[in-house]
């Protein structure tokens, strides 16, 4: 699937008054999943409700884009003839679905505090709704129940990115009950990140999040918190091969370029954006 299907999928969940329900077609139809699915994604379609918040960024809207964006990377990284293929895409969507749900709409106080959260919001909709997908899949509940809680708590920011490194993730160790795990973990990360690094994306990604903060700022220091996060992500955050494929690094390279070459301009966010697209074209 090309880039410019990859955004309109975007479009697609944020026209819909069910984003959640749209990620999970959109992403069923580019992963080419066994149609056994259907039944638990109707399930947590009638459950989008629980999703909704009113966080500026970490609500379903947010959760929606990480869906589908795990998904778009899931096909350029895994092959669909691999064993445990299905297993390892419900997981990844699963914990996509999840990894911020009931987010309190700020940072951590302490480490892991909002990916406890996300983790016993899962625990308790799994409780209820485990049936729909152990009937489904070669993994048991308590099993199926591990790897997703897994992948949400690699989602903290300082413990993901202080282990999101190639060497960490490429242990021989990796597997876990016949899934390979920590190659889902790179692309949930990645999938998690990918807006706030993303010149199509980052300039409003920025502002929301400042806004959910309760923080006000003009839009050079919008910008300038981008550059930060550029700076900070360019070279070890974005390291699976679907990433590589899409050429995420070397797009952050050049949009940080950018970003610096126009530092007079930043107080013009308007203007600045309005230009990205076009100049960032056919990139992630």
């Amino acid at each position: 699937m090309g880039i410019a299907k990859f955004h309109s999928g975007v479009l697609a969940i944020r026209e819909s008054k069910k984003p959640i329900s749209k990620a999970w077609d959109l992403s069923f139809e580019l992963l080419k999943l066994d149609s056994k699915l259907l039944k638990v994604m109707e399930i947590l379609g009638d459950h989008e409700n629980l999703f909704i918040t009113k966080n500026a960024y970490h609500n379903h809207y947010h959760l929606a884009e990480v869906i589908w964006t795990a998904a778009y990377l899931a096909d350029k990284e895994i092959s669909k003839n691999e064993e445990k293929y299905f297993e390892s895409m419900v997981v990844l969507l699963f914990a996509a679905t999840f990894h911020d749900a009931g987010h309190l709409g700020r940072s951590n106080k302490t480490p892991f505090e909002l990916e406890t959260l996300s983790v016993e919001f899962f625990k308790n909709w799994w409780k209820n709704n485990s049936l729909f997908v152990e009937n489904i899949v070669s993994l048991s509940p308590i099993q199926f129940e591990h790897l997703v809680c897994e992948l949400i708590l690699f989602t903290e920011f300082l413990e993901g990115q202080n282990k999101v490194n190639k060497d960490y993730l490429d242990k021989k160790d990796a597997e876990a009950f016949g899934v390979k795990i920590n190659r889902l973990k790179k692309i949930l990360n990645e999938a998690d990140f990918l807006f706030n690094c993303s010149p199509h994306y980052a300039f409003e990604k920025t502002a929301l999040i400042m806004k959910e903060a309760v923080r006000s700022a003009d839009d050079e220091k919008k910008w300038m918190l981008i550059v930060g996060m550029l700076q900070e992500m360019q070279s070890n955050v974005f390291i699976s091969d679907a990433s590589k494929e899409v050429k995420v690094e070397s797009t952050i390279k050049k949009f940080l370029a950018f970003l610096l070459e126009n530092k007079d301009e930043m107080k013009d966010g308007e203007y600045l954006q309005s230009i990205l697209v076009e100049k960032f074209k056919g990139t992630i």
